[in-house]
């Protein structure tokens, strides 16, 4: 997997058409590697499978992209919290890059890593909705389903999540506000300074992000 990382990395981007081609084959490669018994081998197979989404999007990744999602959720419950978090950070790349129909059959395993023992299982769970919820391909069709999970990290027991979940709320917000700049000035101007049950502890602002 040196090599194919390498080959992928070095060439990809010079020779895109000889990996288009071959790209049934790296997948297959790719694939079972992810699904390997050994922890080594899974988290080089999900560094490279990273590395083949970012290299070929736009190109020909979304037509092989579905076939990684199911041996990457197998790995979920996988005895090493390192290898969970590999599988969640390759699930990000693969779905933003390739195609987003399986979301709403993954949003449920993604909801089970929230209680992950495991720090860094959880945080990488609320990196990737955050990603998602910023720059996934018809992301609004999503965000029922995405929100409550991200908001899921500020009740979390570390402090690093909550102040990671803090700064992609409002990156989040912020992106959506300047989306929907026109259709949502008159609600920004006619903002009430107080709002039924909004929560004391937060400053309530032009920017504030509220959902219907």
């Amino acid at each position: 997997y040196n090599l194919t990382e390498k080959l992928i990395e070095s060439r990809a981007d010079k020779e895109k058409t000889t990996f288009e081609v071959h790209y049934q084959e790296l997948t297959s490669i790719l694939i079972n590697s992810i699904g390997d018994p050994f922890p080594e081998v899974k988290k080089r197979g999900c560094s490279c499978t990273k590395l083949l989404a970012t290299k070929l999007r736009g190109s020909v990744f979304h037509m092989q992209s579905e076939s990684f999602v199911k041996p990457l959720l197998a790995n979920f419950t996988h005895q090493h919290s390192r290898v969970r978090k590999d599988m969640i950070d390759c699930l990000c790349e693969v779905v933003l890059h390739g195609n987003n129909k399986p979301v709403p059959d993954i949003v449920p395993h993604l909801a089970q890593r929230l209680f992950d023992q495991a720090h860094i299982v959880r945080l990488a769970v609320i990196k990737l909705v955050g990603n998602w919820l910023l720059d996934l391909q018809d992301r609004y069709s999503f965000f029922h389903r995405l929100i409550p999970l991200l908001l899921t990290g500020f009740v979390d027991e570390s402090v690093e999540i909550k102040e990671v979940t803090e700064s992609l709320w409002w990156d989040v917000g912020i992106k959506y506000h300047k989306e929907n700049e026109e259709e949502l000035k008159d609600k920004y101007n006619f903002l009430n300074d107080e709002i039924a049950n909004y929560p004391s502890e937060c400053k309530l602002t032009s920017l504030t992000f509220r959902f219907q």
